[in-house]
């Protein structure tokens, strides 16, 4: 039978995609998606091909990801059984790892992930490492870990294959000194809340300056701390964060908690979604 083929647009989300793909393997024929426009979180694409050539389905992708070809294994219908060990979420462990980039010599390991990992977030340290921190890659068990440096280095990074841990780096860059530009943003306004407003709203209340469309990019933001740095002594006033009923936001602000005294979180029940 022949294949079916769907051309689809851009999408807000790449989760759209990523369920034809899971489809494909049970399509008489399999699946032919041609992608116009720009590619929604490319990286979860990425991930999704990646596990299913995995799992022994037939898969072609050209190297820009416009033309992806998913079917079954040798004309079969669906997959074969299989067992297969399922990833701790490194989009979860950003939070983890930003709070040991927060505190110089502060370390957090997270076991289960490696350099083959199939996940962009799990490539987070690397940009943590770029503001000073130290990353640390263990074997028997694998891990990847992070070590806080002295001081912390404003960054300049894309988070377009890692836009959930784009929040967990805008806090930790509000400890840095200098500005830092984040890029690879589009997918932020759409979330579970406005991403990109709840930061510029909530971390204006720290007196970190969080500015948008940098030199024309709409989907770029600048984190500027305030002169001096945010205000960490003892003495400093409450403040209390809104969650927006956003489990990032909460668990992102939550980092500014460890440093800074009088922090408080709203609404936190909402993290629930991935920290019950």
């Amino acid at each position: 039978p022949r294949a079916a083929s769907l051309q689809v647009a851009t999408t807000q989300s790449s989760q759209f995609i990523s369920a034809l793909l899971l489809i494909a393997p049970w399509l008489p024929g399999g699946l032919t998606l041609k992608l116009e426009g720009e590619i929604t979180s490319r990286s979860y694409i990425q991930m999704t091909i990646g596990l299913l050539d995995a799992l022994g389905a037939s898969v072609r992708s050209s190297d820009n990801l416009r033309i992806i070809r998913v079917a079954p294994p040798g004309g079969a219908s669906g997959l074969l059984g299989f067992e297969y060990t399922v990833e701790p979420d490194a989009s979860s462990a950003t939070y983890f790892w930003g709070a040991a980039a927060l505190f110089p010599g502060g370390i957090c390991r997270v076991e289960g992930l490696d350099a083959r990992s199939l996940q962009g977030d799990a490539a987070f340290p690397e940009i943590l490492s770029r503001m000073g921190a130290t990353m640390i890659r263990e074997d028997d068990p694998p891990s990847i870990g992070v070590r806080g440096p002295t001081t912390l280095a404003p960054i300049m990074a894309d988070m377009s294959d890692m836009p959930d841990a784009a929040i967990t780096l805008a806090v930790v860059a509000s400890f840095a000194v200098g500005r830092s530009i984040i890029r690879g943003l589009r997918t932020l306004r759409v979330k579970e809340t406005d991403r990109i407003a709840a930061l510029q709203a909530e971390l204006s209340k720290v007196g970190v300056k969080v500015e948008t469309n940098v030199l024309g990019d709409p989907d770029a933001i600048t984190v500027t701390a305030p002169p001096g740095g945010v205000d960490c002594t003892g003495g400093c006033p409450r403040v209390e964060f809104d969650t927006y009923d956003d489990h990032r936001m909460a668990m992102g602000l939550a980092l500014i908690g460890l440093r800074r005294p009088n922090t408080f979180i709203r609404r936190p029940g909402c993290v629930a979604k991935t920290y019950p």
